[in-house]
């Protein structure tokens, strides 16, 4: 297999979402977080690394984000006042305690400030069992 350019994995990697699963050159499998300009963010046995685009080979496994898109939402709504639950923003989780949803959106209690957060929905990463 020939080596691609820098400029067709950069294209290959920018149309990926979170949790796509890639080769790299050495032959490890990478879970997909997000593109930076010259390296990703991925997940390599569950620790986040600083991937050079080089190293990319191919895609090996797309998700299916519309089902983990339903799947996330069936969670969030399924979570009572109280509960702890996170949010993926640039591949970091912060943590809120659930208040109710309203308007779409889930409005979350910052629990160090205690301050109320409109949250997109889309954002939801997850219960956190405490």
């Amino acid at each position: 297999m020939r080596p691609m350019p820098s400029m067709e994995k950069l294209t290959q990697l920018s149309k990926l979402n979170s949790g796509d699963k890639v080769k790299l050159h050495d032959g490890s499998i990478a879970e997909f977080v997000r593109l930076k300009q010259k390296n990703f963010i991925g997940l390599i046995e569950g620790t986040s690394y600083n991937i050079s685009v080089e190293s990319f080979v191919e895609v090996l496994e797309k998700i299916d984000i519309e089902a983990k898109n339903r799947e996330l939402q069936e969670e969030f709504m399924k979570l009572v006042k109280d509960d702890y639950f996170y949010i993926s923003l640039k591949g970091e989780a912060i943590l809120y305690q659930f208040d109710t949803i309203k308007n779409g959106k889930i409005i979350g209690i910052n629990p160090v400030t205690k301050s109320l957060t409109r949250i997109a929905p889309s954002l939801f990463g997850g219960k956190i069992s405490i």
